[in-house]
């Protein structure tokens, strides 16, 4: 067997699971995730339940979802999360599955604290609710501006606006019940030209973690422009004992 053969199937024992944002279908991971499957990860990206259509599902549900998807691989998993999925990922902390937990751009709160907490009780302008105040949504060229900006093609950045979805506000109100990741690492990937959340605001909650801190300059979902950087972030996580 070579050492290239090797190291591949090494490489293949990893699961990679993502875990979308607020408004993200699993579908705005479809690039990154077809990267990582050509290094050779099996890939799951999670379809949150609270970006699903249910008004009831929030940030607990989307937890015991998450959960299930580990439960499920029963495999060494690094589990990567965007935005709102830095709750998620929260949610699970300390799973025995977990070899690495990535945050991109993401949310970390501690026990008894909502996303709404954590933005000062108020959602920014560009989230609008809807009539029944049961879901949140955002406009989609605003989407565009905030999150990919610099995604360099007219094409992926009308496919991301697209495929997006309301979310409910329980996935907003509902508190963290975390317990820390304890020994498991974590990284923290911080993106420098974000319109979505400052970056004192990253730097803060990437220090809450201890986390191994690298950067990138893009908008908040990196994951289109800069999908090579957060692939090799990924592959590194997984590298790490």
């Amino acid at each position: 067997m070579s050492l290239e053969t090797a190291e591949n199937r090494q490489r293949s024992a990893h699961q990679i699971v993502f875990v979308p944002g607020s408004y993200s279908p699993g579908s705005v991971w479809d690039l990154l995730a077809e990267e990582l499957r050509k290094r050779g990860f099996g890939v799951t990206v999670a379809e949150l339940p609270s970006n699903s259509g249910s008004a009831s599902d929030g940030l607990h549900a989307d937890g015991c979802y998450a959960e299930a998807l580990l439960n499920d691989l029963n495999e060494s998993t690094v589990i990567v999360g965007h935005s709102y999925g830095g709750m998620v990922l929260s949610e699970v902390a300390g799973h025995p599955n977990v070899t690495h937990a990535v945050y991109i751009a993401a949310f970390v709160p501690v026990v008894g604290v909502s996303m709404r907490d954590l933005v000062g009780g108020e959602f920014p302008a560009w989230v609008v609710p809807d009539p029944t105040n049961t879901f949140y949504s955002v406009n989609p060229a605003e989407a565009v501006h905030i999150m990919v900006g610099n995604a360099g093609s007219a094409e992926l950045d009308k496919s991301f606006a697209g495929n997006l979805v309301p979310q409910s506000q329980a996935a907003g109100s509902e508190p963290s019940t975390t317990k820390g990741w304890g020994s498991t690492p974590v990284s923290y990937l911080i993106t420098t030209d974000d319109r979505a959340m400052p970056t004192f605001a990253q730097e803060a909650m990437a220090a809450s973690l201890g986390a191994s801190v690298s950067t990138v300059a893009t908008p908040h979902f990196p994951g289109l422009s800069e999908r090579n950087v957060v692939s090799d972030l990924i592959e590194a996580s997984a590298a790490k004992p």
